[in-house]
């Protein structure tokens, strides 16, 4: 699952579309890091339910014809149920995806008319990816529908130090 409050409140379809694809993305590198698939996607969106305004909260789940790692797979499915259950109007506050049905990639089933050559190039394609990723850091390659400003993302002036887990967040004595 991959999830996060917005750090403003989201009005606009193609902001939260940029939320959505942000976090599947990165479900779908953690799925890969788990070496597991996954057979659907749900896909959740809901307003602030601490302000006194019209409330608005539902979630979808989307099928996968065979159970996939791939990020754009994975992606096709989420916006598509994001078109689903996005309503206008509405002040957004948080979005997430989750995946479910999860197996090992080992054991794995592929569909009938599923086209081996295209799910062995998008192995290729998102090990790249991943490879990337982990060598220039996190979002260093991404969707392009995920977009470039997210002015949405969470607030972090107030983090905590991750002291133990960050050997640069280690204050240093002289």
């Amino acid at each position: 699952m991959c999830s996060r409050s917005f750090g403003r409140e989201v009005h606009r379809y193609p902001e939260l579309r940029e939320a959505v694809l942000t976090y599947i993305s990165r479900a779908a590198e953690k799925l890969r890091g788990e070496e597991s698939v996954a057979a659907a996607v749900q896909v959740f969106i809901q307003t602030n339910p601490f302000k006194d305004v019209p409330q608005y909260s539902r979630s979808v789940t989307v099928a996968l014809t065979s159970a996939s790692d791939d990020t754009l797979s994975l992606a096709r499915a989420a916006v598509h149920g994001l078109q689903a259950i996005y309503k206008p109007g509405f002040a957004y506050k948080k979005a997430g995806t989750k995946l479910t049905g999860l197996s090992p990639k080992a054991t794995r089933q592929i569909n009938l008319f599923d086209d081996v050559e295209m799910l062995s190039r998008r192995d290729r394609l998102n090990t790249a990816l991943d490879g990337v990723n982990l060598r220039f850091g996190r979002d260093t390659l991404r969707l392009a529908g995920a977009g470039v400003s997210r002015g949405w993302r969470m607030q972090r002036q107030r983090l905590s130090p991750a002291y133990t887990t960050d050997w640069q967040s280690l204050p240093v004595v002289r």
